[in-house]
């Protein structure tokens, strides 16, 4: 499977500069979508407290990667957090069913 596509990038730039402008225009401050803290935009993506996208409806799940409907900034460490739990869920719906051996 190839990377992804490189407009997400831009999508996620995008997104960054539509929160900045509202901090601008209205002084409204950006949240993180998980956690409802504070959002510091000048961050970098990687920095554990940097803006990252996230998506509403996941990709495997359908959802589309370039449409900003779907889309929403988090702190890097909540979208990791919020990743992790959903794999773990995963793999508990796809763990094999424990069978008695007997018929009690």
């Amino acid at each position: 499977m190839g990377g992804r596509d490189p407009r997400s990038r831009a999508l996620r730039a995008w997104l960054i500069d539509q929160a900045r402008r509202l901090l601008q225009s209205d002084g409204v401050i950006p949240r993180c979508r998980y956690c409802a803290g504070e959002l510091d935009l000048d961050l970098p993506g990687r920095h554990s407290d940097g803006p990252a996208m996230d998506h509403d409806l996941a990709l495997y799940d359908g959802g589309d990667e370039l449409d900003p409907a779907n889309c929403g900034l988090l702190h890097t460490r909540c979208n990791s957090a919020k990743e992790n739990r959903r794999r773990a869920e995963r793999r508990l719906e796809a763990a094999p069913k424990p069978t008695a051996s007997r018929v009690w």
